[in-house]
């Protein structure tokens, strides 16, 4: 019935036994004692599977934002803008309803490189896109996809609404940085090309589209917007 061990208490001084010590444990005490071992090892390996799962799953999650989000500005990266451009365009496609793709240019800001350096650049870029994030609707997807580029994808928006979405930001912009070269800042301003998705389009194709409205706004003097209309 029991599990038993003895000892001997020894003098060290005369090299003498003096006295023996005994223990005596139960067999169900022992099997307790093994089922609490059991268990904690159990729960151990439990609690290192759930660590590293949720260790696995924030590195997912931390890659997926890194590909999706642009280090610099916080604003949408040109992988999401062209996977949310094609997927938008099949959901048109499908609905009828018009979609309509702005391109924004940074006007001159090689130059503001140049003078400023590329510290005050990338405070520009940061400006710019805190700036077209606030003048957007919480519906458009708003992206970085160039140096000094940017994107807005506006579902469910006509051209002339996209180009009045367009005059707009231009607008605001000029009157919220207004005094940036006065204060011995970079003067900056924006210049927006316009193009609504039509059947048969790819996404790449309004890319292009948008993009040459784009640099036809900046041939016309820049700080302004241009609607690339369909013939």
């Amino acid at each position: 019935m029991f599990v038993t061990g003895y000892a001997p208490i020894v003098d060290r001084s005369k090299d003498e036994v003096v006295g023996v010590v005994g223990v005596d444990f139960s067999f169900e005490y022992i099997e307790n004692l093994l089922n609490r071992i059991r268990q904690l090892i159990i729960f151990t390996f439990l609690l290192i599977a759930l660590l590293g799962t949720y260790i696995l799953n924030r590195l997912v999650i931390d890659r997926s934002t890194a590909l999706s989000i642009d280090y610099l500005t916080g604003l949408h990266s040109k992988r999401y803008h062209d996977a949310r451009l094609n997927s938008l365009i099949r959901k048109s496609r499908f609905s009828g309803k018009p979609l309509s793709l702005m391109i924004i240019d940074v006007d001159s800001f090689k130059e503001i490189n140049d003078e400023f350096g590329h510290n005050v650049g990338d405070e520009t870029l940061k400006v710019a896109a805190r700036k077209i994030k606030l003048y957007t609707r919480s519906t458009d997807i708003c992206s970085r996809v160039g140096g000094d580029e940017f994107a807005i994808i506006l579902p469910e928006t006509d051209l002339e609404r996209a180009r009045l979405v367009g005059e707009r930001i231009v607008e605001r912009f000029k009157r919220d940085l207004s005094s940036t070269k006065k204060d011995g800042g970079p003067k900056i301003t924006l210049s927006i090309g316009v193009a609504q998705w039509r059947e048969g389009m790819s996404a790449r194709d309004l890319n292009q589209l948008a993009d040459v409205a784009m640099y036809r706004a900046k041939s016309k003097g820049r700080n302004g917007v241009f609607a690339h209309q369909h013939r």
